[in-house]
């Protein structure tokens, strides 16, 4: 889990400049999978070292405004019963204890740190 967590502040590092040309808007990546960064999609699409991998059994689902200026990022081991969150707008790492089992794309989560809160089940570290 501290991979994640590690993974995870990378990307908020990138954030000017973070294209997820692999990861669909909303929606639950595959284990493994790596999101390579850039200007732009061109510049991503011909990057050579990814900004994030996820580890074997780590889903990853990004929410974003369109343009990747602001996000939001979850993460989850597939045996795992805690989903961890982070923010464009936000330097904290957020968790809430969920079910074991595979990430799911059910979080209504916008793309800043507004829905990481209290009433939303999540906690802050």
């Amino acid at each position: 889990m501290k991979k994640i967590i590690v993974l995870s502040l990378l990307l908020v590092s990138f954030a000017a400049v973070a294209q997820a040309t692999q990861l669909s808007n909303n929606a639950v990546s595959t284990d493994n999978m790596s999101l390579f960064g850039g200007v732009n999609n061109t510049a991503a699409e011909a990057a050579t070292n990814p900004i994030i991998k996820f580890s074997t059994k780590v889903n990853g689902l990004l929410n974003t405004n369109g343009a990747f200026s602001t996000y939001a990022i979850l993460t989850k081991h597939q045996s795992g019963s805690k989903t961890f969150g982070t923010a464009s707008d936000s330097t904290s790492i957020f968790w809430r204890q969920d079910a074991a089992g595979t990430l799911v794309n059910t979080y209504s989560v916008a793309p800043n740190v507004s829905n990481f809160s209290a009433t939303n089940a999540w906690t802050a570290y």
